[in-house]
């Protein structure tokens, strides 16, 4: 039986199509919002906030169908399903593993897709060619920054070559992040302990037995480690390690990161679904880069005792007091 939820959506989206226009009105675009991922928030703001600058009467507003937080790929499948049954006209997914689940449900829909940010489309699976998505998908990747992102943690304390990393062993993007981190250390000179974790209580005690020259933590940029950055910078804290990573989260207390705005990420997004709600088919739309910034979090410094180099903080792009 169809959920109550389900079918009010379904019949939100009837009523979003067929009201508020005149007879000589086009119908105003309906678009899906599919987040199942709780860092996410900026991203989908920014999104959101890209049609928000539209003037009126521009002839190019939006009515979003926005579901909420989803918790878990059958909560995003139901989305999806009701969405296409809705009659959306594009829908917007964020993370990789949402966005792979996109391609699966609406292959042969008539309904294109714009992600943002995904991690690498080739590596990921999402596509072929980024260049020419010859698909009903299009977006903004992430990836392959983990390099300069460790380039920047020696930088801001050069004496930390010896680094932590938690890994979810069930968990693919850490495994892919891993990877790229593992490909980007040995020229450096940094040695990575990896050290498989299984949930919270095994973060928390993630030094337990280990020696004790370890200099940093840390975080791989995957949506199931990023719902623990707060766990993650306490454990960093509370060792007097230096807490680095790949990823946006400054804000949530990551001592050295470089990662992307991810509301602006959400805003370039927004430029790419209004091309296509402008006629242009996603296959002609080649997939973006995304941008990234470095971000210090003195406040988490400071309760470390740890000294970010003077260089660094005069280059950064963010800094958390």
């Amino acid at each position: 039986m169809r959920s109550t939820r389900g079918l009010s959506l379904v019949l939100g989206l009837a009523m979003l199509v067929g009201c508020g226009m005149g007879p000589e009105e086009k119908p105003v675009p309906v678009v899906g919002i599919v987040n199942a991922n709780p860092a996410m928030g900026k991203a989908v703001a920014g999104f959101r906030e890209e049609f928000g600058r539209e003037q009126p009467g521009a002839g190019r507003g939006v009515r979003f169908v926005d579901p909420g937080q989803l918790a878990g790929p059958e909560q995003v499948d139901a989305a999806l399903r009701e969405m296409v049954a809705g009659k959306v006209d594009l829908v917007f997914v964020t993370s990789t593993p949402t966005a792979l689940q996109a391609k699966e449900v609406l292959a042969g829909r008539d309904v294109p897709v714009v992600f943002a940010p995904v991690f690498n489309v080739l590596a990921s699976g999402l596509m072929e060619n980024p260049m020419r998505p010859g698909g009903f998908m299009t977006g903004i990747q992430g990836g392959g920054h983990a390099g300069k992102a460790l380039e920047w943690h020696l930088r801001a304390v050069p004496h930390a070559r010896r680094l932590l990393v938690p890994l979810l062993p069930a968990d693919p993007s850490a495994q892919q992040c891993l990877a790229e981190l593992q490909d980007a250390a040995f020229p450096l000179g940094v040695e990575l302990l990896v050290r498989e974790i299984q949930d919270e209580t095994q973060l928390r005690s993630v030094s337990d037995g280990l020696p004790g020259d370890i200099d940093a933590l840390w975080l791989l940029n995957s949506p199931k480690l990023i719902r623990l950055v707060k766990l993650f910078t306490e454990v960093a804290i509370a060792q007097g390690w230096v807490l680095s990573s790949a990823t946006s989260q400054v804000e949530g207390g990551v001592m050295v990161s470089f990662g992307q705005d991810l509301t602006e990420t959400g805003r370039r997004a927004g430029r790419l679904a209004r091309r296509i709600l402008e006629g242009v088919p996603p296959a002609q739309i080649p997939v973006e880069p995304a941008e990234y910034r470095l971000g210090i979090n003195l406040g988490t410094a400071r309760a470390a005792g740890v000294t970010i180099a003077d260089e660094v903080l005069r280059q950064a792009d963010i800094i958390v007091q």
